[in-house]
């Protein structure tokens, strides 16, 4: 029993390190990028986000972004606006929720 509760702290643990490392100005460099450059893919994985960046409903161009290993719970219904999107990755997050405007992207 005291193994389960030692693996619950540990993963707590891991996550409190997790938000104390966020650095917003890695992704503003990434947002700036790509806005800048008009790429079709957006690589934000690893950034600690706890929301997607407004910033990236605007880039309608966008074909691949990456949101892996953030600390996103959900997806907000403004994902249907990137059109052209055909990759979505998430993996690695806190649970996601995806609204009923995912079913929206083709």
């Amino acid at each position: 029993m005291d193994n389960d509760n030692s693996n619950a702290e540990d993963v707590e643990e891991e996550y409190e390190d997790v938000e104390e490392e966020y650095d917003p100005a890695e992704a503003e460099a990434r947002i700036r990028y790509v806005l800048e450059s008009r790429d079709t893919s957006l690589d934000l994985s690893g950034c600690r986000l706890h929301a997607v960046p407004p910033e990236v409903f605007g880039m309608t161009w966008l074909v691949d972004l990456n949101l892996q290993d953030n600390l996103l719970t959900d997806i907000p219904d403004d994902i249907a606006l990137l059109r052209e999107l055909q990759s979505l990755e998430l993996w690695n997050n806190k649970g996601v929720q995806l609204g009923d405007s995912i079913g929206e992207l083709t």
